[in-house]
């Protein structure tokens, strides 16, 4: 899947959890290096802990469960938009880096 319709799809509820399983398969074909994945990871457990904020203090301050259930379908989308967001970075970072390595070959190449 082009990075185009990944950046489309992004904004989908649901469907954008579906980026991070091709971001997973992109790694997989790829074989980069694994602290680079984990480096990413940790981005999205820190983008998950950021948007899960509010939600956390807001139940411990007691406020009403309407609110509450309403901030849970928020953050919802967020933390899933949030993971296919870092992905999508990932992936057009990665696309560039190859594509410098393979122009830095050919100039190499060339007299």
């Amino acid at each position: 899947m082009s990075i185009k319709t990944q950046k489309i799809l992004k904004y989908i509820p649901i469907v954008n959890f579906l980026i991070m399983f091709i971001w997973i398969g992109a790694y997989y074909r790829h074989i980069t290096k694994p602290s680079r994945f984990i480096k990413n990871l940790l981005k999205v457990f820190a983008g998950i802990f950021i948007v899960n904020l509010p939600r956390i203090i807001v139940y411990f301050l007691g406020a009403s469960e309407i609110i509450i259930q309403l901030l849970y379908f928020v953050s919802l989308y967020l933390t899933m938009f949030c993971i296919a967001h870092i992905a999508i970075i990932d992936q057009e970072k990665f696309l560039s880096e190859e594509k410098t390595k393979s122009e830095n070959r050919v100039n190499s190449l060339t007299p």
